[in-house]
């Protein structure tokens, strides 16, 4: 067997290291992106173009706006998901069916 020197040993764990610590930062930077992006936004919805801050009831409404806005988006998602997922089990038996193969379906 080849015996590793002790420098090389200690270079490569300093690597490893270094290279954790890279990931670590990188990871770091992309939270602290998405921290600033969401600051910005949230800076955009409170302040007026002439400089001056929206009164709380107006942010209470904006916020109130955007919720409902969010419970539609989830609505339309949650039933454009549900006609998809029904459209391809049609497809799925009609494939069993061109095979000679069938679903067993529970009676209602």
């Amino acid at each position: 067997m080849s015996r590793v020197p002790k420098n090389v040993q200690e270079t490569l764990a300093r690597n490893l290291e270094l290279e954790q610590a890279r990931a670590y930062s990188r990871e770091i930077s992309k939270g602290r992106a998405q921290a600033e992006w969401y600051s910005r936004d949230f800076q955009k919805l409170t302040t007026l173009s002439n400089g001056g801050t929206l009164s709380r009831r107006t942010q209470e409404l904006k916020k109130t706006g955007v919720d409902t806005g969010i419970v539609a988006i989830k609505a339309a998602r949650q039933a454009r998901l549900k006609e998809l997922f029904e459209r391809e089990a049609l497809q799925y038996e009609a494939e069993l069916n061109g095979r000679g193969l069938s679903l067993v379906k529970p009676r209602d």
